[in-house]
């Protein structure tokens, strides 16, 4: 019950990678981060470069968090993006809602990644391309898990529901029918968990 219910809860809080626009900014972050992609392997100029761009970074500023490679899996130290955040933005990068960043990798595991991310200053139209570009992409991502969820029957019209209320409304008192809804949830076999897993973490 717990999993489900956070999973509500962050459905529409994560960033796909296709959120993202490619980084073509040509400061020295950027500049940086691509010597870094350029080199065949992590080398000593890899890791050398790699300690001058968390230096510039950190002097910029910039926010570190770790994340799970379900989003960014495919991201090697140097590899970055720009986006947009939402209002309704939550964890690590509530602090820049409403406003265009850079994310950039600077540490890669086998089962996370370390993300920097900052404010970044470009054009009026650039930054319309990334919020518009965030938009069509998670506009999409909801139509595809709602097309899903559908297709679990009445259990998937319950999560369709609790997708679409707001925090304050999730925070309201239970009534009768959604204590009966979260004993709907709370049945949900390893099978289901699974399915429901595989749609709210499909990026």
């Amino acid at each position: 019950m717990a999993l489900v219910t956070g999973w509500l809860a962050t459905i529409m809080s994560k960033f796909s990678q296709d959120d993202g626009v490619p980084d073509t900014l040509h400061d020295t972050i950027g500049t940086l981060g691509r010597a870094i992609c350029a080199q065949p392997y992590f080398n000593a100029e890899a890791f050398r470069l790699k300690a001058e761009l968390i230096k510039c970074l950190s002097a910029q500023r910039y926010t570190s968090f770790t994340a799970n490679v379900t989003n960014y899996g495919s991201w090697g130290v140097g590899v970055s993006r720009l986006y947009f955040v939402p209002k309704d933005r939550r964890g690590a990068l509530s602090s820049y809602r409403e406003q265009t960043i850079r994310l950039i990798c600077v540490g890669s595991g086998r089962y996370t990644r370390e993300l920097m991310a900052g404010e970044i200053e470009t054009t009026e139209g650039h930054q319309q391309k990334i919020k518009e570009t965030w938009l069509k992409n998670q506009t999409q991502l909801k139509r595809d898990r709602q097309q899903e969820l559908k297709k679990m029957g009445r259990l998937g019209e319950i999560l369709l529901q609790r997708i679409k209320r707001t925090p304050d409304e999730l925070a309201q008192p239970l009534s009768l029918q959604q204590e009966a809804e979260n004993k709907s949830i709370a049945s949900l076999t390893s099978a289901q968990v699974r399915q429901l897993a595989k749609i709210v973490g499909s990026r």
